[in-house]
């Protein structure tokens, strides 16, 4: 059976909209209680104090009542900007700067800064071909293996002709590497006095180092620099790249 549509009306005298004449109707009246165990518990208008002798809080004084105690108030803490709050947060995380460098002709430029979350491995064992190493005011702060650098790597064929077996490796004009930098030494005035050097491996692997030591002091023999970057400038970077590169320094 299909209900009715009902509509309201404005008038203060009209009937009353019934959607279900089996259900009871609601009143004024209050909702009688409800027994607990048979009892009906209600809370006492004025509480005695507890028996056990805990501490009470102090009642609400009432409006013009002098003599009631004031109600103590613990004194809220000062309010934070969201942007300091923020900041502070990104300080206290864990990560680090990635500078994406490029090596053409010779030649090394920065092309890339970005900001990468998680822990930062700031010196690796030294293997392959070349290294990189980043300095502060004389001292290492980051090192790291360049792998596969300089070299385009061809696969052998299942079913090699005569002459073609194994890989083949040409020498590249240009590559690309990434160097790690601790946040402690990651901001725009801070970078202008880092120092990149690209050394040669001479003879390795060169064991991982700790300590703010530079490799071509400790591994002469091993290493020899042939590219460097005297200092990091945000506005030495692609013209595409400088904004991201600042927003990763903040």
């Amino acid at each position: 059976m299909k209900t009715p549509q009902q509509h309201m009306s404005s008038d203060p005298d009209a009937p009353a909209i019934v959607e279900d004449d089996g259900q009871p109707m609601m009143s004024d009246q209050p909702v009688p209680p409800r027994r607990i165990s048979g009892k009906v518990l209600r809370m006492p208008e004025e509480p005695g104090a507890p028996k056990s002798g805990g501490k009470r809080m102090d009642p609400v004084p009432k409006r013009g009542d002098s003599k009631s105690p004031a109600r103590r108030r613990s004194p809220l803490p000062d309010q934070e900007p969201a942007a300091q709050s923020r900041r502070r947060d990104q300080a206290e995380a864990p990560g680090y700067v990635r500078v994406r460098v490029r090596a053409h002709g010779g030649e090394l430029s920065v092309q890339d800064i970005r900001h990468v979350d998680g822990p930062l491995l700031a010196h690796d064992e030294l293997h392959g071909d070349l290294a990189y190493e980043a300095a502060l005011g004389g001292k290492r702060v980051s090192s790291g293996a360049i792998p596969d650098a300089g070299t385009r790597r061809s696969f052998p064929s299942p079913d090699p002709a005569p002459g073609q077996e194994g890989h083949h490796f040409t020498p590249t004009p240009s590559y690309e590497f990434v160097v790690r930098l601790p946040k402690e030494v990651a901001s725009e005035q801070t970078l202008r006095r880092v120092n990149i050097a690209v050394y040669r491996i001479k003879e390795g692997p060169v064991p991982r180092t700790e300590g703010p030591e530079l490799l071509a002091e400790r591994f002469p023999a091993q290493l020899r620099e042939v590219g460097r970057i005297d200092g990091i400038r945000i506005d030495d970077l692609p013209k595409s790249a400088q904004a991201a590169a600042r927003r990763a320094l903040r």
